[in-house]
């Protein structure tokens, strides 16, 4: 025992050690790394290291770069070498290095001849354990090392020092910006290396440069050397210090190769010069140095020679030359002398005329060039200043021959040679100026008859090519400007003028340019020139679009990415808020573009501007992915890197691994281009990379998700009743405090789940204990108690008192016979006192909280009343046993429930503060029953119709008995899958609900689930169905399910007495005559209104009053009681009543509470609101209308789920609408998601669980949190919501999930009618049912005239009151135009509105009355066998003979039309448009599209009575657009694209269309052509083909004949067919 002993504190002490090496090797690692980062990440002081500063004489702390590195120049860029990436994996290595040290330190515990070489002694061949020392006279031989542990493993897996390694390994990449700024500074030298040196001295010297500008370039290139010096010789940039010398260098050899090609050139072409110099200095030394005789010595002398005979007068020539030549050189010997004299005087002469001259050229600077001045006066001036010049510059060629001729030196004049230059520029830029003015001017005074734009354009081509040919130094002077925009202003209006001179234009386009334009042309005059055309603004509508295009082009070419950091991981992440705006800016100039691209005039601009919406469009989905997928990257990369998931899932880990490392490269190529446009259309990286992203991380979604399901990783909500959140320790992040034991949340989340769980139950049980204790003390205070303890404590201990009192009273009633009335009084002054405290001013949890204890001790004082009543006496009587009685049992420290026989355990799960269900007797017997079945192991199935309280009186029994309670609805989608999903949730685990309560009745702790898991069974379970059966959507249960469950018939509920325990609740003292006046109007509701499908008077609506009666008896302090109930009766009931049921209803209610008046209600502050919405919206305020809006209003404060349901066109969308704004207008804002269900299936609605996979789809409605249902209601898709319409709030998908709906969600169904729906369904809704009768014409008709000028609207509307109304009710059984005309068009829309839906014969009836109206309209003049309907009124406002608009056809002589090509292929809407912007679709090209649906009401009618195929088209028409099945929720707008149908009439077995999507076309009802018009069409088709080109003239004519007849006899035969006759 003792080796053992110490065997074990052996092992103990080596444990100690190596966990002490272990941390000592995690310190030091942890201490290396941090000063490796401290280091990196301080820009490389290093505070530890100190040295003596001799100079001062003391310590000071240096600032050491961490690395060092040349800036170099590597044509053709400036880099840093070593570059990032070298400095970063050498700072790899260096962590790598830190880290191997553990690999070298081996654990403790292992066999030691395994942790150190053999070494072998060759003189005695022994073998000795040592370490790797050098011994004298030993040789140690190493052998292969066995695989021994170290520390490595547990010190690289160290949260901290992970971290280290992964902020060092991109440590430098924070840098890069930083580092590319510091090279970026020294791009001024670029052009050193950059420009090729031969070609720039090439330009250069074709420039024929003086000797100063050969100054000025070596004077340029030395300023240039003096600045490299100036370069500091090294900059820090972060850790690194850049060191400069070895740029500088190759800077200066760049300069120095510059300077020598210089250098080359001014030495070749100075020597040429001084070659020049000497060849001429030698050749005249030559010529002067040669004696002269005569010519005969020369030429004539050689001629002798040569032995020729020259003629007498030709030696006579020579002879007299001679002479002549020697008077010559007397005469300029004397002229000689003369100019030695005079030298002087012209020398001094030349000298001062030279200088004069110079100043008159230092003078002559200010000409043409000068700023401020008009191109017109520029040329003006040029003109002096050219006869100026030329005046210089013969002075300048006399002075300079002067000092040439007096050996001077030749004065330079550079800036006389530098105007000239300029000087024949300008003359050639003004000379084009002058001639581009004169053309294009001369242009304007073209008669228009006589303009020819052919000749025009080849003129401005011309000078446009002139244009482009002058020198690029002229093309920034505004004399050049000028002329270009002369030209291409012009150039401009040429396409629009061809277009006007051609020879089809007429009258009507003439008018319609004026118009557009606003400029009148005078045709008629004979001096109508092209200059009255162009002083119209032609071209106003291209500028605009040239300008808002540029505008956009230059926004977003300097709109950049905004970063944010995340973690120590840099800049990874995109900020939100700034890229949202970008996404909202983006939207803004797609809109811009939209208008731009479906403008008519953008022609030129065509291209780009399309090219902009392709870039736009394709940077907005990008961000919108890439901000989605940020989203995603962000939530997993906390699970992922590192923690417990990441092990538990390694396959979904190295994903996300792969998944991060593409993350950060997008993120760094982001850096790398800022610019939005150019980062996410530049190239298809980002439109490729960011879809496969999101469908990885959506996988690794996926598996977490199941994986978190498995675990039931949600939200507190999830999994508690009410518990919202939890209190964290301060330091301790993982520790829970404010429980009876604090919980730590570390480890597997199921485990520390189940002990939040665990102490949250036993927290309350321990608060429970308290107050059960307060109880029981004679000190005992009611109110303070229920201040002290929580709601739920507090109704649990006076239901514990009356539990208590009430039982003491029955056992000692035989011997004390006063002391049951005693306690029944005190029960009474107790709900007195709660009742009183609901008059005080609560907050809204204290007003629920004793509203909820009134409604309980309500019943509690019933009861106990009841039993005075009947003489209970005993404790073990039934009518006491049947009660729910609540008990604490100090002995075992539970908290018991005890309903009959039944005892159960209260669960203490946290309700918190909420209603409770008024207990009646059916609520009694529902109890019973239902703890009977639970008590024998049984599920509970209370059954009965619409509004009895089922599955509210199941969730309050679970709230009685501390209970958790799920609530879910069976959809047609839900399977064994989601019910087990569903049941785990519980704790109860079970596929089959066979195997659950089998599980309980054996009473297992514990079983095997059918899946394989091993779960604990809590035997304080049950399963309730509640159900309604025998009408349409729902089905009658398996027998195998129903002997499982012990049924409750709930059928007529005690609405009565819930009346009178909510009205004491609310503090209404006279609750029970008023219960019994509301209980018998309802009750004569149910009896004497009329059987309408929507009307309610059931439990859910009387509900909704009461809580509606609370809040308006404290509104109206003063009021009587009876006046507040009368009032809330009225204004909630009234909204849903038919127009024949309203007169019988107030009748009802005024024999109820005689002798009161009852004032409307009155919103000031809604009412302006809606006064402005309707003023904005065109409306028109109609009082009906408006107090249609107003009841809605009431019904939305009571009810979260509303109908509005009447007629199409009663106002039922805009009074939502305008509520709506009107509201938000209020403070509270309000949004619409709007979506018709029947366009779409219920597993696109709801979403959809793939059953192979079992993967979850989410769908439309389940992803929206605001919501409008706009579409026909049945009994099978709205039965999904009935789980969201009730208390519950909550939507339950199939998967499982349970939706919770906010507060301020409301759900609004918009219908016609809801003949299919089921009572479920209707007692869920506040009903608002709009008549007809509150819109009718007059108002609609005065919304429509607003929108018109006040001239036309008074015409109209006297027009309207003459004969419109009379005219309907007979048919149920730019200036402003001129009056005749408007009365014109007046008649001509009454024959096509009304008179369109109507039949020959009543459209004959219909013209009779209009001709023999009292109103005396101007009718068209019908000539015999004509109608009204066969005239129009044509533009000049006259009746005109639809002949005269139908152009004659005429059939084709040389080819058959193929009538059969009018017909275009089926294709879905999706294919003919294309992206405009977001989420908004249109047709390409910002083209109209028109949809023509054929047949449309051949779609078949399903069993409620819907075309679901039409229930699209009508979205489609209505919303513009359809919700996106790729993603849920997203609305696709489809703009600029109307509908055209054609049906056949209904009837006889063919379908008619829905109302409301009829209402949605303007309907022609197409009469059968008369006998004319069969005549013409066939006749012109027949004839047409029997042509003398086809067939010969005597069949034409005989066949045209005989076509005539057929059609003819055909017609008589199809007349007496129809009726019925013989022919």
């Amino acid at each position: 025992m003792d080796e053992q002993h110490i065997k074990d504190a052996c092992d103990e002490l080596r444990d100690y050690f190596n966990h002490r090496l272990m941390e000592s090797l995690l310190r030091s690692t942890r201490h290396s790394l941090d000063v490796m980062r401290r280091r990196f990440f301080s820009g490389g002081r290093r505070t530890s290291s100190l040295h003596f500063d001799e100079s001062v004489g003391g310590w000071h702390g240096s600032r050491i770069p961490f690395f060092i590195a040349d800036i170099t120049l590597s044509i053709p860029n400036v880099v840093m070498q070593p570059g990032l990436e070298d400095i970063q994996q050498a700072l790899n290595k260096a962590t790598q290095f830190v880290l191997d040290i553990s690999k070298g330190v081996y654990q403790w515990g292992q066999d030691r001849d395994k942790q150190y070489p053999h070494k072998e002694k060759e003189s005695t061949k022994k073998h000795a354990s040592m370490m790797a020392f050098d011994i004298p006279g030993q040789i140690v031989r190493y052998q292969e090392t066995p695989t021994l542990k170290n520390y490595y493993k547990g010190i690289a897996d160290n949260k901290d020092v992970a971290k280290y390694v992964m902020m060092m390994s991109s440590a430098l990449s924070t840098l890069k910006a930083d580092v590319m700024e510091a090279l970026q500074r020294y791009s001024d030298y670029s052009f050193l290396w950059e420009k090729d040196r031969q070609e720039a001295v090439t330009e250069f010297i074709e420039t024929d440069p003086i000797l100063s500008e050969y100054k000025a370039k070596v004077a340029m290139f030395k300023k240039l050397e003096d600045n490299i010096d100036d370069i500091p010789a090294s900059e820090t940039v972060g850790p690194i210090e850049l060191f400069t010398e070895p740029l500088k260098l190759a800077l200066r050899v760049e300069i120095k190769a510059w300077k020598l090609l210089f250098g080359k050139e001014l030495n070749h072409k100075y020597c040429e010069k001084m070659e020049e110099i000497l060849n001429f200095i030698d050749d005249y030394s030559k010529r002067l140095a040669r004696p002269i005789r005569d010519l005969q010595d020369e030429s004539y002398a050689m001629l002798q020679d040569f032995g020729v005979t020259v003629a007498k007068e030709e030696n006579d020539k020579v002879d007299s030359l001679r002479y002549s030549f020697q008077k010559l050189m007397t005469k300029a010997n004397q002229v000689q002398d003369a100019l030695v004299k005079v030298q002087p005087g012209f020398k001094s002469e030349l000298l001062t005329s030279v200088e004069v001259f110079h100043k008159d050229v230092g003078d002559f600077s200010t000409g043409p060039m000068c700023e401020g001045i008009s191109p017109t006066e520029a040329n003006d001036r040029l003109q002096i200043f050219q006869s100026q010049f030329d005046e210089l510059w013969n002075k300048f060629g006399i002075y300079s021959a002067g000092e040439q001729l007096f050996g001077l030196t030749v004065t330079e004049y550079p800036s006389l040679n530098k105007i000239r230059k300029e000087l024949g520029l300008l003359n050639k830029l003004y000379g084009l100026y002058s001639n581009v003015m004169t053309v294009i001017n001369g242009y304007f005074d073209i008669l228009w008859t006589e303009v020819d734009i052919e000749k025009i354009n080849g003129e401005l081509n011309d000078l446009q090519n002139r244009c482009r040919r002058l020198p690029k130094a002229l093309k920034e002077w505004q004399a050049f400007l000028d002329l270009k925009k002369k030209i291409d202003d012009f150039s401009e209006s040429c396409p629009l003028l061809e277009l006007m001179s051609n020879k089809a234009m007429k009258e009507r386009h003439w008018e319609r340019i004026a118009k557009l334009t606003g400029h009148t042309f005078d045709f008629d005059s004979d001096n109508f020139t092209l200059r009255d055309i162009m002083k119209a603004p032609l071209l106003k509508m291209f500028k605009d679009i040239e300008a808002k295009l540029s505008q956009v082009i230059a926004d977003w070419n300097g709109r950049i990415l905004s970063f944010a950091n995340f973690k120590a991981r840099g800049e990874l992440l995109l900020k939100g808020g700034e890229t949202s705006e970008i996404i909202a800016l983006l939207e803004d100039s797609l809109m811009i573009l939209s208008s731009l691209l479906s403008n008519r005039y953008n022609a030129p601009f065509k291209k780009t501007i399309q090219e902009w919406v392709a870039k736009l469009s394709n940077t907005t989905d990008i961000l919108e992915n890439w901000l989605i997928v940020q989203n995603l990257w962000v939530y997993l990369e906390a699970v992922f890197v590192g923690g417990d998931i990441a092990k538990q899932l390694p396959q979904e880990a190295k994903r996300f691994q792969n998944i991060d490392k593409s993350w950060v490269k997008i993120m760094q190529r982001a850096h790398e281009t800022t610019n939005v446009v150019q980062c996410c259309v530049g190239d298809e990286t980002l439109g490729q990379l960011l879809p496969h992203l999101l469908e990885q991380l959506e996988l690794c979604q996926k598996s977490l998700t199941g994986y978190l399901e498995k675990k039931r990783l949600s939200h507190l909500l999830g999994i508690f009743e009410n518990v919202n959140e939890v209190q964290f320790h301060e330091k301790d992040y993982d520790r829970m405090i404010a429980l009876e034991s604090d919980v730590i949340a570390k480890g597997n989340v199921e485990v520390w789940l189940g002990d939040l769980l665990n102490q949250q139950q036993r927290s309350l049980h321990g608060v429970i204990r308290d107050a059960f204790r307060c109880i029981t003390t004679p000190e005992f205070e009611l109110l303070g108690f229920l201040n002290t303890f929580p709601a739920q404590v507090g109704l649990l201990g006076i239901q514990m008192i009356w539990t208590q009192d009430a039982e003491a009273a029955l056992q000692h009633a035989r011997s004390d016979k006063k002391i049951m009335p005693t306690t029944n009084q005190r029960f009474l002054d107790m709900l007195n006192r709660l009742i009183e405290q609901t008059t005080h001013d609560l907050t809204k949890v204290e007003r629920v909280k004793f509203e909820t204890l009134v409604t309980i001790h309500v019943h509690q004082r019933d009861i106990f009343d009841d039993l005075v009543k009947m003489h209970i006496k005993s404790v073990t009587d039934f009518e006491w046993l049947k009660q729910a009685r609540f008990y604490f049992k100090e002995d075992t420290d539970q908290c018991i429930v005890q309903i009959t026989d039944v005892d159960f355990i209260y669960q203490n799960e946290f309700l918190g503060c909420t209603d409770r269900l008024v207990i009646t007797p059916l609520t009694d017997r529902c109890y019973i029953t239902l703890a009977q079945a639970l008590g024998m192991s049984m599920g509970g199935a209370p059954a009965g119709p619409a509004g009895t309280g089922k599955t509210e009186t199941t969730k309050d029994m679970g709230k009685a008995l501390g209970k958790y309670v799920v609530v879910f609805n069976c959809s047609d989608q839900m399977d064994f899958r989601g019910l087990g999903r569903i049941y785990k949730v519980l704790s109860v685990a079970a596929q089959q609900i066979y195997i659950v309560l089998t599980a309980k009745k054996e009473r297992k702790k514990e079983f095997i689930f059918t899946d394989g898991d091993n779960v604990e069974l809590n035997p304080e379970f049950g399963i309730f169905l509640t159900m309604n059966p025998g009408y349409a959507g729902r089905q009658e249960l398996p027998e195998n399910l129903k002997v499982q469950f012990r049924t409750v018939a709930m059928m007529v509920p005690d609405r009565q007495i819930i009346m009178r325990v909510k009205l004491a609740s609310c503090g209404f003292q006279e609750n029970v005559i008023l219960a019994q006046k509301f209980y018998t109007l309802y009750k004569l509701c149910e009896e004497q209104l009329s059987k309408q499908v929507h009307y309610d008077f059931g439990l859910r609506n009387i509900l909704s009053v009461l809580r509606t009666l609370g809040a308006n008896k404290r509104a109206r302090p003063n009021d009587t009681e009876s006046t507040i109930v009368m009032r809330v009766l009225r204004d909630m009931n009234l909204s849903k009543l038919v127009d024949e049921d309203e007169p019988l209803f107030m009748s009802l209610i005024a024999d109820l509470f005689p002798g009161i008046v009852l004032d409307s209600a009155t919103y000031a502050e809604l009412q302006v609101a809606i006064g402005n919405q309707v003023e904005n919206a065109g409306l028109i305020n109609h009082p009906p209308w408006n107090l249609k809006l107003v009841q809605l209003y009431e019904t939305q404060r009571v009810r979260h789920g509303m109908m509005t349901l009447g007629p199409s066109g009663a106002g039922k969308t805009c009074c939502i609408n305008v509520l709506m704004k009107s509201m938000t207008d209020c403070g509270a804002p309000h949004r619409e998601m709007r979506m018709n269900p029947k366009a779409i299936t219920a597993p696109q609605m709801f979403g959809r669980l793939d059953v192979a996979t079992n993967d979850w789809t989410d769908g439309i409605f389940s992803t929206l949190r605001k919501y409008m249902d706009n579409g026909p209601v049945d009994a099978i898709w709205i039965e999904n919501l009935n789980s969201v319409l009730d208390d519950n709030k909550t939507l339950t998908l199939a998967n499982g999930d349970r939706i919770p709906m906010s507060p301020a969600c409301k759900v609004v169904f918009e219908v016609h009618n809801i003949d299919n729906a089921s009572p479920a369904t209707v007692s869920r809704n506040g009903m608002v049912y709009m008549s007809s009768s509150a819109l009718d014409w007059r108002p609609i008709l005065q919304g429509w005239l607003k929108t018109r000028n006040p001239a036309e609207s008074e015409i109209l509307m006297t027009l309207f009151d003459k004969i419109f109304d009379d005219l309907y009710n007979y048919r149920d059984d730019k200036g402003t135009l001129p009056g005749a005309h408007l009365e014109k068009l007046f008649i001509f829309s009454l024959m096509w509105s009304l008179g369109a839906l109507l039949e020959l014969e009543d459209r004959a009836k219909m013209e009779a009355l209009m001709v023999g109206h009292a109103s005396k309209l101007d009718l068209p003049p019908t000539k015999e066998d004509e109608t009204i309907f066969e005239y129009l009124v044509d533009d000049k406002g006259e009746w005109c003979h639809w002949n005269a608009r139908v152009e004659e056809y005429i059939y084709p002589n040389d080819s058959v039309p193929e009538f059969s090509s009018i017909l275009v292929p089926n294709r879905t809407i999706e294919s003919y448009v294309d992206k405009r912007m977001g989420s908004t679709y249109g047709p390409p090209g910002g083209k109209k599209m028109t949809v023509f649906v054929d047949d449309i009401n051949m779609p078949v009618i399903n069993e409620w009575g819907d075309q679901i195929t039409n229930e699209i088209t009508r979205q489609m028409m209505e919303m513009h657009g359809m919700y996106s099945l790729d993603k849920p929720g997203e609305f696709i707008s489809i703009v600029d694209m109307q509908f055209i149908a054609a049906m056949i009439h209904p009837g006889g077995g063919r379908n008619d269309i829905p109302q409301r999507l009829k209402r949605q076309f303007s309907i022609f009802n197409c009469t059968l052509p008369s006998n004319n018009s069969i005549d013409k069409i066939f006749g012109i088709i027949g004839c047409g083909y029997f042509c003398q080109s086809r067939f010969k003239p005597e069949i034409c004519e005989l066949k045209c004949y005989q076509l005539l007849l057929n059609f003819t006899i055909f017609s008589i035969c199809e007349i007496c067919r129809e009726f019925g006759k013989v022919c």
